[in-house]
């Protein structure tokens, strides 16, 4: 398991950056990428956008964290 922690200015392609370098090349590998980047949530788009077939193991587990409730939960993602 790892984790990937991108901090930066706003506009500084922080989430392109570890989509990138990151999330897409775990989905590749058959993995579970959990995120909290609003849009990136779907194996179709993704395969779409890269024209190739993910493997039937990869996941993306989009967790929405807008409200306080749902902060809270991402903050305790260890306790999953």
């Amino acid at each position: 398991m790892s984790i990937v922690i991108h901090h930066g200015h706003p506009g500084s392609y922080k989430s392109f950056g570890v989509l990138q370098r990151h999330a897409i090349p775990a989905l590749k590998e058959g993995r579970t990428v959990v995120t909290n980047i609003r849009g990136f949530d779907s194996l179709e788009k993704v395969e779409e956008a890269l024209n190739e077939t993910l493997p039937e193991e990869a996941a993306i587990l989009n967790v929405n964290t807008e409200g306080r409730e749902e902060k809270a939960y991402m903050a305790r993602w260890f306790h999953w």
